[in-house]
């Protein structure tokens, strides 16, 4: 039901230095909503994308893993991931080789929203609206 393993990628500023860190997430569901809307004299893409977490991933939420608005999300393990495979529920978690949200390749979305549905149910879930 969450076959899908995500590249989390979050810049922050340390000691005046860019730093890029990045989480991989296997346990999430990859979702596309494709669509196009008129502009001007052509049509425009306005594709969407959310990402559903398994109540696994959800319950690590907080402690072992975050996600913010404004992170950058890459479908499987991406740009300067150094990682092995990663196994279902795995997080693994660590700084990346990037130097620049430029270096990333493939359907790189930009995390907009952040919903946590958390009450303590077994359908407990973190979306990403991208």
């Amino acid at each position: 039901m969450f076959p899908h393993t995500i590249t989390i990628y979050h810049h922050s500023v340390v000691n005046g230095a860019d730093v890029y860190d990045m989480t991989v997430l296997s346990g999430c569901y990859w979702m596309r909503t494709a669509s196009r809307a008129g502009a001007g004299k052509g049509a425009e893409k306005t594709d969407s994308y959310t990402v559903v977490f398994s109540p696994e991933q959800t319950a690590k939420y907080g402690t072992v893993w975050k996600v913010y608005p404004g992170d950058r999300v890459v479908r499987g393990v991406k740009s300067g991931a150094t990682v092995g495979k990663c196994a279902s529920g795995a997080v693994l978690v660590g700084h990346t080789s990037i130097k620049s949200w430029k270096e990333l390749t493939g359907d790189v979305m930009v995390v907009k929203a952040v919903e946590e549905n958390i009450c303590g149910s077994s359908v407990d879930n973190i979306t990403l609206i991208c």
